[in-house]
């Protein structure tokens, strides 16, 4: 496994594909503008999987064949005064080319708890990849690609 750290705001690839991030979430070059047909496409393809997956799952779809899913975990807050101001996360992007791909990564994350973002074991990291993880606190995010 290739672990590659990038400047936020830099473009990466992965499976040939250009990606970057914006905002708090990865977004594609590739994303249909929502005149075009095969936007609502994936809209419905996304309404499909929101019937299948339970609650706790976070997805979106960033082309017609790239599922996301994600997990995020707010930082530690210690008093009432981190409560209130405290708005960052450590984020977790999980690629998906397939449905089948997606829904046997999304059963493996809702089996795990939310307090491991960011220390995925070892053994899994392949199983999981290729993943992108994000520290809000951070000016660099991490993209792990299979060799």
């Amino acid at each position: 496994m290739t672990k590659t750290t990038y400047k936020k705001g830099t473009t990466f690839y992965i499976a040939g594909k250009e990606y970057f991030m914006k905002g708090k979430m990865v977004q594609s070059k590739n994303l249909p503008k929502r005149s075009e047909p095969q936007y609502w496409e994936m809209r419905k393809k996304m309404k499909e999987l929101v019937k299948n997956a339970g609650d706790d799952s976070c997805y979106y779809m960033l082309d017609a064949d790239t599922y996301i899913l994600y997990r995020m975990e707010r930082y530690p807050c210690f008093d009432e005064s981190d409560w209130d101001c405290e708005n960052r996360y450590y984020k977790e992007f999980f690629f998906c080319f397939s449905l089948e791909e997606f829904e046997a990564k999304r059963v493996f994350l809702e089996a795990r708890p939310y307090r491991t973002v960011g220390h995925l074991k070892k053994k899994y990291e392949n199983l999981m990849c290729p993943f992108v993880y994000e520290d809000d606190g951070m000016e660099t995010f991490d993209v792990y690609q299979k060799d």
